[in-house]
């Protein structure tokens, strides 16, 4: 091109199969979708939101085909809210599929007690908007196994900030 940009028609894509013509499987050699944008992550507790304050939020995107990649800062005042701690309103749900997962992981947190030296993460399944949060301790290096457990209001405060990369794959 010697100006302005490449358009592929609707349902169409990058074809990258060797053989030509799809040679394998359409799903794994053909890119049809490109986006980047922003979404607005929130925070939800499991068993109530009374008082729950979104103070900042701001998160970016990049989809590529099926795949997720997002960033997020979200500043919170908890209230009297209780239950686990989840960020919801990813902009693509979880891919509804037992082999993949959705992951991340705090850069930044504060306002937290009793996490430090812990390991804070995201973790979720199939066909979901919501990413629960979790905490590993100390120098256990496991994710969801016998010494994790929830983020939950009890380190939970009235001034939580915190920052995270997720990636996950999506249906749609």
């Amino acid at each position: 091109l010697n100006g302005g940009n490449l358009v592929v028609g609707n349902g169409a894509g990058i074809d990258f199969s060797a053989t030509g013509n799809g040679g394998g499987t359409a799903d794994t050699e053909l890119l049809s979708d490109y986006e980047e944008g922003s979404w607005s992550p929130s925070i939800s507790y499991g068993s109530s939101n009374t008082g729950l304050n979104i103070t900042e939020s701001a998160g970016l995107y990049v989809k590529v085909g099926r795949f997720i990649h997002l960033s997020a800062m979200i500043g919170w005042d908890e209230g009297s809210s209780s239950g686990p701690v989840s960020i919801t309103g990813l902009p693509y749900a979880t891919k509804n599929n037992g082999n993949t997962r959705l992951g991340g992981h705090a850069i930044y947190l504060d306002g937290f007690s009793g996490l430090s030296g812990s390991n804070v993460f995201l973790y979720a399944t199939g066909n979901s908007t919501t990413a629960p949060m979790y905490f590993v301790s100390g120098d256990n290096t496991s994710h969801l196994g016998p010494s994790d457990s929830a983020v939950t209001h009890s380190v939970t405060s009235s001034g939580n900030t915190t920052r995270w990369v997720i990636q996950y794959y999506t249906d749609s």
